[in-house]
């Protein structure tokens, strides 16, 4: 069986309806921890409460291109365990440093609204895929990126 530490992440997530996972970009992909914790959460095909699971996905950094490349590397891990990814827009903050104060909240309105309509279209999805039985794709919304 799983460890117990585990268990209760796979608990977690079978729980929700859906999952938001927000990542920092680090050599061009997404932190070892974050990979890990899919594996778990993926293993045992099958039977993984990742499987047909609703995720959205979201990232800052300092960089120019936010977690572009972290993001597609992320996509490709959920594509493989059969979770659903929120289609584009994506959310790439660029620049993050610049973002937010000491205390580490966000300053910038751009930003800030962009985040907004991310997660209300999150939640419309959501509640799509629950109505269809997973038949629901969101129309892609243009936003401009921060």
């Amino acid at each position: 069986g799983d460890p117990p530490v585990v268990a209760e992440f796979k608990a977690a997530i079978w729980k929700v309806d859906g999952v938001l996972i927000a990542t920092p970009e680090y050599n061009n992909g997404i932190p070892g921890m974050l990979t890990t914790a899919i594996d778990w959460a993926s293993r045992f095909p099958g039977r993984s409460p990742l499987l047909g699971k609703p995720v959205a996905i979201m990232g800052a950094s300092p960089s120019q291109v936010g977690t572009a490349r972290a993001q597609t590397h992320l996509r490709q891990l959920l594509s493989h365990v059969q979770a659903l990814t929120l289609p584009p827009p994506e959310v790439l903050v660029a620049q993050a440093h610049q973002k937010f104060d000491a205390d580490l909240e966000l300053t910038d309105e751009p930003t800030r609204t962009l985040l907004q309509g991310f997660l209300e279209r999150f939640v419309r999805w959501i509640d799509r895929e629950r109505r269809d039985d997973g038949a629901g794709i969101p129309p892609p919304l243009t936003s401009a990126r921060p």
